[in-house]
């Protein structure tokens, strides 16, 4: 008898991977689609996972891309509370919001060190209101932004590819986002 998945935040059979990766594929598409240069930067060599530039502002960003399926954002952080070592003046984070396969994906396009300041925050009152030690995994490094919680923080980021500091156009309205063709398949624009 097959032993059922033990339930620990992650997806079994490696699925958490996949919709990391499908997270930064929507971050490249929607940046390619707004006329910024991107792509993937090689796995595991960097901190971030796109580049990109926009030809015009001779400005390079790198992006960090965070993907959920589920209500929140998982990070590790160190004793301070910081989810990112090393943040240039150039370095985002997009939070990538996955609604489904018939659903456009939702993102929120924010300066990395905004996201490391609010998570600093956060974990600077947690330990405050628990006497300075986590109740009950006191090791954990665990920290994590919950849209249903922090809607007042992500709301000024939501859709807002302009942080990026690029010229970024703006996409021309088209057919809805998962409206099916006459086969059943997903069609966009």
């Amino acid at each position: 008898m097959k032993k059922a998945a033990k339930r620990s935040g992650r997806s079994p059979g490696g699925t958490t991977i996949l919709v990391g990766g499908a997270g930064e594929h929507y971050v490249i598409a929607e940046l390619l689609y707004r006329g910024i240069i991107a792509g993937a930067s090689p796995r595991n060599s960097t901190p971030y996972d796109v580049l990109a530039t926009d030809r015009i502002h001779n400005a390079n960003i790198r992006v960090k891309c965070k993907s959920a399926h589920s209500d929140g954002w998982q990070f590790s952080r160190d004793d301070k509370g910081n989810v990112y070592r090393t943040i240039g003046r150039y370095d985002f984070t997009v939070l990538v919001a996955l609604r489904g396969l018939r659903h456009r994906p939702e993102f929120f396009v924010m300066p990395t060190r905004d996201l490391n300041g609010h998570m600093r925050h956060h974990h600077r009152a947690f330990m405050k209101r628990t006497g300075g030690k986590r109740p009950k995994s006191p090791d954990s490094k665990h920290a994590a932004v919950f849209e249903s919680r922090e809607s007042t923080f992500l709301e000024k980021y939501r859709e807002r590819w302009r942080n990026l500091g690029l010229r970024v156009q703006t996409p021309r309205p088209g057919r809805p986002w998962g409206k099916s063709d006459s086969n059943g398949g997903m069609t966009q624009n």
